[in-house]
Order: structure tokens, then sequence, then C-alpha cells
């Protein structure tokens, strides 16, 4: 697993020349409309934040939306009550295989809240981690991540993508 520290590298100056990556590397191809650049400005905006957090002191989901930028908090849909969260778990355990995993597929569209987001950041259950990125043209963004195995959850690397300002996200392959 990635420090904090070295991932915070890998966000500001990008990997070094001959290392090496302790997992595997996946690349993403973001599809923005011409704002390629301020895509990944954005994403390393809300990474930087993220990262600069110490994990003996995670902050509250309530803390979460004064840290984070306020053009990202905005972006994400409002978090539920827990009253709603309830009602929505008795509804989804009683849906089907087939339905849970359509509903999967619309999901992986929609909005999510910052604490729906940032509980993937949380020091045990991150999945992936920032190793590179590189824009190919104004409307080409890519983004290579570090993984321990795979599949692996990207939902939140899809959202930071979209809230940033990307239209549409793709798996691009192992690098």
């Amino acid at each position: 697993m990635m420090s904090r520290t070295d991932e915070l590298r890998h966000l500001t100056q990008g990997a070094e020349l001959n290392e090496k990556p302790q997992g595997l590397l996946v690349l993403f191809k973001a599809l923005c409309h011409d704002n390629a650049a301020t895509v990944l400005l954005r994403c390393r905006e809300v990474m930087r934040v993220v990262l600069e957090q110490g994990a003996e002191e995670w902050p509250s989901d309530e803390e979460w939306h004064s840290l984070l930028p306020k053009w990202f908090v905005e972006r994400c849909s409002p978090d539920e009550t827990p009253e709603e969260q309830e009602q929505w778990l008795i509804w989804w355990e009683g849906l089907s295989l087939e339905e849970k995993n359509e509903i999967f597929e619309q999901e992986h569209e929609a909005d999510w809240s910052v604490s729906d987001w940032i509980s993937w950041f949380e020091p045990d259950a991150r999945e992936w981690f920032w190793w590179d990125a590189f824009i190919e043209e104004p409307n080409t963004l890519y983004m290579a991540v570090e993984v321990h195995g795979v599949p692996f959850p990207w939902g939140s690397l899809n959202w930071l993508l979209r809230a940033s300002g990307s239209i549409e996200v793709n798996y691009s392959n192992s690098v």
C-alpha cells in the first residue's frame, strides 16, 4: 500500500522515472469538453486535501464539507439522513440480484454525496492510489492508479473525475 506521503508526491510531482509500483497500475481515460487541464487541476486540488489529512485524526463527515473545495461540495449530492439511509437499505435488501445489478449500472453515473465519496478514502478503505496523470489533448486526460488487485471498486475515482468536469470515464487498461 502506498503511503500518503508517497501518494502526495505522485499527485504533485508525478511518478519518478524508474519508480516501480508495489501493485498493479491501471489506466483510466477521461473525456472532457476541451477542459482536460482544468479537470486534472481540480482532481489534484481535491486529492491534495484528502491526502493532507492525518489517518489518526480523520475528519468527520461535517468537517469534510468545510475542508474540501467549495465547488466539489456543491457538485456532490446532498448527504442522506440516517432515516433515508435506513429506508434505502430496507429497499435494497428486498431486491433480487438481477435488480441490484441493473441499479448498480445506473448508479455508476449518479452523483455522490460528500460522505459517500470520502468514505472510500478512510485509511482502511483505500482501494486505489494516485500514480500519475497526463493530458493527451484538450479533451482527453489519462490517469494511472495503483491497485493491489483487480477487479477493484473505482466508483470514487469515477466520481472525482466527473465532479471535476469530465463527461465520461473509461477503464483503459493495465499499464
